[in-house]
């Protein structure tokens, strides 16, 4: 995994700055119309300062934001960012706690699949293996499902995504021929896309299990898309 200071500060400082813009809209809004609802739910705005802290690596003020946000009204993508935080310092059983409750307001096989994921990698900080292996199971139950729903026109992006989910997530599961199959997919799916190959070659260069020979290929591949 990243750690907090691996983000572009670049995008923290645009998130700070388009939560500053939110947090001015809403006050002014509440000044001229003080019984109409807020332009921008507090939670959202909260959120956006949350994940732009941990993003310009600053854990403690990211979890003060994130545990606001949730007070304001518990959400998924909040509790989703509080569980990140809490992984990447390292507090593995709690980001495993902030996960499932994610998990329980999620909607949809999309936000499901990512979030059992994400209890998976929990897991494996906790070393937890066998709990770690039933989350990336049924994680990778769902992108199945996700990636029969993919078809017709303007589908291929998409597809490109949940195939390197199945891909790192096969890897996990040590089924490497099926892992590098899926990546292949991938990539077929979406050749030009330079996005997929370094989500491809992240995952097979970290790990436990490091696949470099494959990860040349990959690189190759990538190389010869210039």
């Amino acid at each position: 995994h990243r750690d907090l200071h691996s983000f572009p500060t670049r995008r923290s400082s645009d998130l700070r700055t388009l939560a500053a813009r939110a947090q001015r809209i809403s006050d002014s809004r509440a000044i001229h119309f003080p019984t109409a609802a807020p332009a921008v739910a507090p939670e959202r705005i909260t959120l956006l300062l949350g994940t732009a802290e941990m993003h310009a690596g600053n854990p403690d003020e990211a979890r003060v934001q994130l545990q606001r946000s949730i007070q304001g009204r518990p959400n998924a993508d909040a509790l989703e960012q509080l569980g990140l935080l809490e992984e990447r310092t390292g507090n593995y059983t709690e980001s495993v706690a902030v996960y499932r409750r994610a998990l329980d307001l999620a909607t949809g096989d999309v936000r499901r699949a990512a979030l059992l994921e994400r209890l998976g990698d929990g897991y494996a900080g906790a070393e937890n293996a066998a709990q770690s292996s039933r989350m990336y199971t049924q994680a990778l139950q769902t992108w199945d499902r996700v990636l029969e729903g993919l078809v017709g026109e303007g589908s291929a992006p998409f597809v490109a995504e949940t195939q390197v989910h199945r891909g790192v997530l096969l890897g996990h599961l040590s089924r490497r021929d099926e892992s590098q199959a899926a990546f292949r997919a991938a990539i077929a799916a979406s050749s030009q896309d330079r996005s997929i190959y370094a989500a491809i070659l992240s995952s097979l260069v970290v790990g436990a299990e490091p696949d470099r020979e494959f990860a040349e290929t990959i690189f190759r591949a990538a190389r010869n898309q210039r």
